[in-house]
């Protein structure tokens, strides 16, 4: 069966989803590339496009640290990737006649990948390593690095105020840089845990050690 390309972006963090799915959105809703609609069978490219602004409006809002808008997020992504993944699946099958349609829908990297399948094994098997934090130069920023991973796509950061139990991780930032992750709207005087994983073409790696560290 043909791997679906909405598994290529499922394995992305909110922030990077966003980034990825927003020139496929206009593409597909504003641009006209497809040449016919879609709409009698799939979403309308009007409640395409208006799932996707409510989604980056609420992830946006979640940044803040509302614990409902986080909620709300995890939500709305859901309900966008629905219709989402539809539509790609249709696009899939559109491409089968044009081999250009994928890169000018946006999804040309979904194809790319420049790793041995040895490298992308052991990054599956290898947490990132060397995981420190730091207080930025700005009240409530901390900024974290860790080690490469080959063939990582962008690093994903958790945090936690009890790292014990499982259900008390949240989502905080994904960062395309393993060098300079910068972690913001953090509460002064609140102790965080953090940990990292990469995020690659073949899924994700396991998570790095956890280490914490008191916002200012």
């Amino acid at each position: 069966m043909e791997k679906r390309l909405i598994t290529a972006f499922n394995k992305l963090g909110h922030g990077e989803f966003l980034l990825k799915a927003r020139p496929t959105v206009e593409a597909l809703t504003e641009t006209g590339i497809l040449g016919f609609t879609w709409a009698f069978f799939l979403a309308t490219p009007d409640a395409l496009r208006e799932s996707f602004q409510q989604l980056e409006q609420t992830h946006a809002a979640s940044l803040r640290g509302d614990p409902v808008k986080t909620v709300e997020t995890n939500t709305r992504r859901h309900e966008f990737n629905s219709m989402f993944g539809d539509v790609l699946d249709f696009v899939s099958i559109a491409a089968r006649k044009d081999s250009t349609l994928l890169i000018r829908a946006g999804l040309g990297w979904i194809k790319k990948t420049t790793t041995s399948p040895q490298a992308r094994a052991l990054s599956l098997s290898t947490g990132p390593k060397n995981f420190t934090v730091k207080h930025g130069t700005e009240h409530g920023v901390i900024i974290g690095r860790c080690s490469r991973i080959p063939g990582a796509k962008s690093y994903e950061v958790w945090w936690a105020e009890d790292p014990n139990n499982e259900e008390n991780w949240k989502y905080l930032v994904v960062s395309s840089r393993c060098n300079r992750i910068e972690m913001r709207n953090l509460t002064p005087g609140r102790l965080y845990w953090f940990r990292v994983r990469a995020i690659l073409s073949n899924g994700t790696s396991p998570w790095s050690a956890l280490i914490s560290l008191m916002a200012i």
